[in-house]
Order: structure tokens, then C-alpha cells, then sequence
């Protein structure tokens, strides 16, 4: 899988990061400087209306 950028939206915010195989919670924490978001615990994350956890998916199919 080669790196790509991708939108999401972020605490009301559209944000553009590139990403490889990563996950959410890495894009989160590394990227994005949300460090509330912890590694080792289920963090949710809403993703269409729906809860999804952050450390399970990869941030390339998180696409807004």
C-alpha cells in the first residue's frame, strides 16, 4: 500500500494527513497532536455517526 492523503474531520475541523499503514489512533496521537487518545485502551472515535475503534482501523479507510 503506497501513502496517500486523506481528509478527516476532526473536532469540527477538516484536516489532510498522509498516511501509509497506519492506524486512526497513530494519525490521532502522531499527526494530529491529540495525545488524549491513548494507545492500550479502546478509544472510540465516531465515524458516520457510528462508534469505531481507533486503534483497530486503518486511517486510510477513516475517509470523510
Amino acid at each position: 500500500m503506497s501513502a496517500r492523503m486523506i481528509e478527516l474531520k476532526v473536532n469540527g475541523r477538516l484536516r489532510q494527513v498522509l498516511v501509509e499503514k497506519t492506524s486512526l489512533l497513530e494519525v490521532l496521537r502522531e499527526q494530529l497532536r491529540l495525545t488524549g487518545t491513548k494507545n492500550g485502551c479502546a478509544c472510540t472515535v465516531r465515524m458516520y455517526s457510528l462508534p469505531v475503534t481507533a486503534g483497530r482501523l486503518l486511517a486510510a479507510l477513516a475517509v470523510r
